[in-house]
């Protein structure tokens, strides 16, 4: 195994785009998302042959060599990446264009080198010093990504001008709500508290039971810290222009513009006054860390002018309320263990699925919830629930839930025998999965985009939408980078304060001419944020394009947290207390106290767990949706720990027992919120609940199973017109059947569009041109999709093209190569065959059989053997 291993990396490593790809991936890491094809050529050159040679520009004749002359040499690659014209020259510098966001991670270990940060003597290396969470606080580190493609995607595009011009910004993508409030906390709180969990910051929590652990941030001694910041000011301490410079020199490589650097300097001065230089110098570094010109990489052109929020999409008052949840169940669950046939009524398959689950695997008849499917079109009259899921199978039989079985990802219908030919993505892998069920977009029309995010970009031109991921940004929510659409990010309990703790006292006394003790806790730290607003204000056209997305993203943030605090805490959109001596708290979740007749937050009946804590907090916005003034909400959330390679019975139903209440208490809050027409916000909310794929029948060696292909997803809410199982059962858990790839790994029979057709027309899109945007690939399954009245009980929209005759067409094709007609070529002969029909149609191709022409009158001039093609297309016809 080892020589296969080194044989492999050596294959990698020899590879003709190893050399382009590896440069450029370290480019970006050094501050440029988008290398000149020059400087990657140059990398690339020190890949291969190992060395590279530095002409100094400035000493005619001086060289320097770099590297061994050995493949891959990475003191070569690394010397043609920093001495490259494209790292120092000023006019690329000066490029609108160039540069980029820098990584989170390597910002704060920016300022621990820069700052000079020190261990200190009490504190024993064995403690550590990072908190084990400081990934979910900045957005990344300098180990553990969630997946092979790091913390951020190397393609991301932000919105607006960055499509237009082609240009891409990695890092950007964590620059959301939750990234910009939880990275600035991070390193504000390093010059005041250094390493330590004090006020949002991400080190160890090292209190060695102390009462105040954060003790007192300007004493100078960092008693409770685990290291600080020992950088101090040579010489005169009190000189302004000195001490932001040598800042500037430091954290921005002297790009701090002059406008920036007055103010700065302003507020160093003001606070040296009062408090001396610790204080002065904590105000100077935490000002300076807030500035675009840290958070990026090139200059930064200031026009003076303030910058005012995003504004928001005004909501339209004649569309009524509507809410989408999708739970991501993540790891791929064994869903086989979630529904699974009954012996009442179908007894032989219940044996075979006994059989092929194997012993100790498979649920038994009385660790199950029988519910009834003779409505539904399956193979079995009966199927049953995981007992852990009794509650979901109350949902049902209440038939407010809809069970989909053998769902997931297709291209178009397929089998055992055409799923190689037929099937691009990249099956069993857990993200390339996930992402195709989050994009529903399989041959990639929509570049980057998710299913939801593209639902919110077309009711965005004519309605308020709201887009909200649980500690994730998913790609389920994005939409085209150009329409802007924001995705909020936070955690289960809201959203953290901007700058937390206490800020600096006496500088706010001086500022407003009043006692110390006598400001209020805003007041104080008002000052700094209003000095931060400033730092990033607008910018001139010729300025940064990255530093100009950075400030704008941390002027929202700032004004998005401090929103959704207000109304999270029921309070004004101001802050202000909420009175409710007169009348009851008019919010849902919220209560009045009755020792301070105030609106505060209420409790909730969902559980303190993993997925609850999500679904509370998704609860919360929905109910809070007049104040937030939307018209429909998309929600992400996720729950992981599915990959149930090992112990799978015991490690899934855990999960279950996680799932099951938490899921029911959400649905019971929502019952419970009466709305002023007789409805509750239950019948305005749609759940959607998928795992990116299921597992194998049959188990593996260590009672687990391995990765699979389809499974089964659940939909459920208060208009979904439940009790029944849609998508199609297996007759058979027979390996040897002709949907199953072997050893029980099912082929999906029903594709992730059918699922979201339905749920596209109910939130409100009916015109089928927007329905194509959203799911580009639908029509590549014909008339096998659910519309708005197969899923809701108030639905009335239909599938287009549909409900007619249908036209069976066999067509032959004649190539030079062995090959099938490729995804293009299959819409482009569908569009040909329909151009002309009278009626809306649906066309796609069923099936392609290659097989080889023999007969020298059909074989090529040269000799060469044709091929031909048998297509079977189906025509759909709309009555």
């Amino acid at each position: 195994a080892n020589q296969e291993m080194d044989a492999y990396l050596q294959a990698l490593l020899n590879h003709d785009s190893a050399a382009p790809f590896t440069c450029k991936s370290l480019i970006q890491l050094f501050g440029s998302s988008n290398p000149s094809p020059e400087h990657v050529l140059r990398c690339s050159q020190a890949f291969k042959s190992g060395t590279f040679l530095f002409s100094d520009p400035e000493v005619a004749g001086r060289t320097l060599s770099f590297g061994s002359g050995k493949r891959s040499d990475l003191h070569a690659i690394l010397a043609a990446i920093v001495l490259s014209p494209e790292s120092y020259s000023p006019s690329i510098v000066m490029d609108p264009a160039s540069g980029g966001v820098l990584d989170p991670f390597e910002k704060v270990v920016h300022v621990m080198r820069s700052m000079k940060l020190l261990r200190t003597l009490h504190h024993r290396r064995s403690d550590g010093f990072l908190q084990g969470n400081a990934v979910s606080i900045i957005g990344s580190s300098c180990y553990g990504p969630p997946d092979q493609f790091s913390f951020y995607a190397p393609d991301f595009i932000p919105p607006g001008i960055f499509l237009e011009a082609g240009l891409t910004s990695p890092p950007a993508e964590l620059a959301t709500l939750n990234g910009i409030v939880g990275l600035s906390n991070a390193l504000f709180a390093l010059p005041r508290f250094g390493l330590s969990a004090c006020s949002g910051g991400i080190g160890i929590r090292w209190s060695r039971n102390m009462y105040n652990p954060c003790g007192n941030d300007n004493d100078g001694l960092h008693t409770n810290t685990a290291a600080y910041l020992s950088y101090s000011p040579s010489g005169d301490d009190s000189d302004a222009s000195k001490v932001v410079g040598d800042l500037a020199l430091l954290l921005t490589s002297n790009r701090l513009s002059p406008a920036n650097r007055q103010i700065i300097e302003d507020q160093f001065t003001k606070s040296y006054g009062a408090s001396g230089i610790i204080e002065a110098l904590q105000v100077a570094t935490t000002l300076t860390l807030s500035t675009s010109e840290f958070h990026t990489t090139n200059t930064v052109a200031m026009s003076g002018t303030a910058r005012a929020v995003t504004p928001s999409i005004p909501k339209n008052p004649s569309v009524p309320y509507k809410a989408v949840v999708h739970v991501n169940l993540f790891g791929g669950m064994d869903s086989m263990n979630m529904i699974m046939p009954h012996p009442d009524g179908c007894q032989s398959l219940y044996d075979e699925y006994k059989l092929y689950r194997g012993s100790g695997n498979y649920v038994d008849v009385t660790e199950m919830v029988k519910i009834d499917a003779t409505t539904s079109e399956q193979p079995c009259t009966h199927f049953g629930v995981n007992n852990a899921l009794n509650h979901l199978a109350d949902i049902y039989q209440e038939k407010e839930a809809i069970f989909f079985a053998n769902i997931g990802h297709l291209q178009k219908p397929v089998d055992r025998y055409t799923f190689l030919a037929e099937t691009f993505a990249q099956l069993f892998s857990h993200h390339s999965m996930k992402n195709e069920m989050f994009k529903v977009d399989a041959f990639g029309a929509r570049f980057g985009s998710g299913v939801l995010g593209r639902l919110g970009d077309v009711l965005s031109f004519s309605m308020a939408i709201g887009q909200t991921g649980v500690y994730k940004s998913p790609t389920l929510l994005k939409g085209d980078p150009s329409l802007a659409n924001r995705v909020n990010v936070v955690k289960h309990y809201g959203v953290d304060p901007f700058y937390q703790g206490r800020d600096i006292c006496k500088e706010a006394a001086t500022e407003h001419n009043s006692d110390c003790s006598a400001g209020s806790d805003h007041s104080k730290r008002s000052i700094l944020v209003e000095k931060m607003q400033e730092l990033n204000a607008k910018t001139q056209p010729t300025s940064s394009l990255q530093a100009e997305y950075w400030s704008q993203s941390f002027i929202d943030a700032i004004a998005e947290t401090e929103f959704f605090r207000s109304i999270l805490a029921c309070k004004t959109e101001e802050g202000d207390d909420i009175s409710c001596e007169q009348t009851a708290c008019s919010y849902p979740g919220c209560i009045c106290d009755e020792n301070t007749k105030k609106c505060k937050k209420g409790d909730l009946t969902i559980p303190d767990n993993d997925l609850g804590n999500s679904l509370g907090i998704v609860f919360r916005l929905i109910a809070l949706n007049e104040r937030r003034n939307v018209n429909v909400d998309f929600f992400s959330v996720e729950l992981g720990g599915f990959d149930a390679h090992f112990e799978m019975v015991a490690g899934l139903n855990s999960k279950f027992k996680v799932i099951n209440p938490a899921i029911h208490s959400f649905r019971q809050e929502l019952k419970n919120a009466t709305l002023g027409d007789g409805t509750t916000l239950w019948d305005k909310v749609v759940l959607v609940m998928s795992s990116e794929f299921g597992r194998s029948v049959s188990p593996n060696s260590s009672s687990g199973t391995d990765h699979g292909w389809s499974g089964n997803a659940l939909m459920m809410g208060g208009k979904v017109d439940g009790g029944k199982i849609l998508g199609l059962h297996p007759s058979t858990y027979n390996p040897n059947d002709d949907h199953n790839t072997g050893r029980g790994v099912w082929i999906p029979r029903t594709p992730w569009e059918a699922l979201w057709y339905g749920v596209v027309q109910w939130a409100g899109v009916t015109d089928e041109a927007a329905i194509n945007y959203i799911l580009p690939n639908s029509r590549n399954f014909g008339c096998n999709l659910y519309s708005e009245s197969d899923l809701f009980t108030d639905g009335t929209a239909s599938v287009s093209g549909c409900g007619g005759s249908v036209v069976t067409l066999h067509q032959n094709f004649v190539v030079p190569e062995a090959r099938v007609l490729t995804p293009d070529e299959q819409t482009a002969f569908c569009e040909l065959v329909t151009a002309f029909a009278p009626v809306n149609v649906r066309c796609f191709i069923v099936s392609q059989t290659l097989r080889e022409v023999t007969g020298s009158s059909r074989m090529l001039t040269d000799g060469t053997a044709q091929y031909e093609i048998e297509v079977e297309t189906e025509i759909n016809f709309e009555v």
